[in-house]
């Protein structure tokens, strides 16, 4: 993991990326979701897919989209201190990702198929054009300023006993 011991350290697939196993009832085979099999999929993207698989009405106001619709999905990702040295806000598609540093402002942009290690931080076709360092930008500054958001988490954690 890059030389680090931890999860919350960088927002790099080797972090990110996890297995999701779906077995349908019985022997069933959906080839809808054996096209989504090695896709990007999200957390938020679950319940969206159980539901359909039983027949039930979506929920009202989710964000997720089933794993039967064939879409392209935009993750976001993010580590915050004090469990993480620093904030970090990611957005990543099949084949792009970009990462701030909300601190420092400094950007890693990563062409995932010329580089799926994610080794080169300077690829010169960053997705900037699809607004996501604009997106990024303003998860960030939504936060507040880091001093600020630490001192306040810690009057919240204090008064859970923390």
């Amino acid at each position: 993991e890059r030389g680090n011991v931890g999860h919350v350290v960088h927002l790099h697939d080797e972090l990110l990326r996890g297995p999701l196993v779906v077995r349908l009832p019985g022997d069933a085979r959906d080839p809808r979701l054996e096209r989504t099999a090695r896709g990007l999929v999200r957390h938020v993207d679950d319940a969206p897919t159980i539901l359909q698989l039983l027949d039930l009405p979506g929920l009202p106001g989710a964000s997720g989209r089933s794993l039967f619709e064939d879409a392209e999905r935009l993750l976001l990702a993010e580590t915050h201190p004090p469990e993480a040295p620093r904030a970090l806000f990611a957005a990543r598609d099949g084949a792009r990702k970009l990462i701030l540093d909300a601190e420092s402002g400094r950007l890693q942009r990563y062409d995932l198929a010329a580089d799926p290690g994610e080794l080169d931080a300077g690829a010169a076709d960053g997705p900037d054009a699809d607004g996501w360092e604009a997106l990024l930008r303003d998860l960030a500054a939504d936060l507040g300023p880091v001093g600020e958001r630490d001192e306040a988490l810690q009057r919240r954690l204090s008064a859970l006993g923390y």
